[in-house]
């Protein structure tokens, strides 16, 4: 079990990021948090699951979103790793204001 820290930059607003991430990872029983940040252009998660499930969903984020008429560019760079969590059931927004400065 591993749980991600992902940021995801460029072109991430009305373009259906968070709802594409959360089908991805209810697909894969991946489960975790998104955000927006006080940046328009950043979006901010921690994905968890199995390894593999993971490290598939941010694959098929950022694949999905190279196609041009889908975006007019993004980046998905995971920047670390933290503890596992058991509170989260599924993909699930939560406001800047939760995140703040521990991300």
């Amino acid at each position: 079990m591993v749980r991600k820290r992902v940021v995801f930059r460029g072109h991430v607003q009305g373009v259906g990021l968070r709802g594409t991430l959360s089908k991805q990872c209810l697909r894969r029983h991946v489960t975790g948090w998104m955000s927006n940040a006080p940046d328009p252009s950043v979006v901010l998660a921690e994905l968890q699951g199995d390894a593999r499930s993971v490290d598939t969903v941010l694959r098929s984020v950022a694949s999905y979103f190279s196609d041009p008429t889908r975006s007019r560019g993004m980046s998905v760079d995971v920047v670390g790793e933290v503890d596992p969590a058991d509170a989260d059931v599924e993909m699930h927004e939560v406001p800047w204001s939760d995140v703040g400065e521990t991300f």
